[in-house]
């Protein structure tokens, strides 16, 4: 069986729930209303990252130009903060799809998140 595929507009659906709910959590809310001015932008931009993510560069696809980890090192955030996102990303990918597509995008989001953070440690251990 070959990968699942993702639309763009599924995964604009997906980026817009998920953050409508990070936005009104107590934890999450405060890093992404400080760290985030343009939303619908950033909806955009996600959108092709995570299609990207999924899907592979395709030219039915948005194109995602950008550094995530950079902008992700100058946030606050700790081991709570990426739990959190992804308990919220869980819930939200399971209501927005199957049990296989979701699945797929919590690994992925789970594997990012692992590098994240392993970054974060050894850009502490930097300063």
């Amino acid at each position: 069986m070959s990968d699942p595929t993702y639309s763009p507009a599924e995964l604009r659906r997906l980026v817009e729930q998920f953050y409508e709910r990070a936005r009104a959590d107590a934890l999450l809310g405060p890093v992404f209303e400080a760290a985030v001015d343009d939303w619908p932008a950033h909806f955009d931009m996600l959108t092709a990252f995570w299609s990207m993510v999924m899907n592979g560069p395709r030219p039915d696809m948005p194109v995602f130009k950008g550094r995530p980890l950079p902008k992700h090192l100058a946030l606050p955030l700790k081991r709570q903060h990426f739990d959190r996102w992804l308990d919220l990303w869980a819930e939200t990918t399971a209501e927005v799809f199957d049990a296989p597509r979701a699945e797929a995008l919590r690994e992925k989001a789970w594997r990012i998140g692992q590098s994240f953070q392993a970054a974060q440690a050894m850009n502490e251990i930097l300063r």
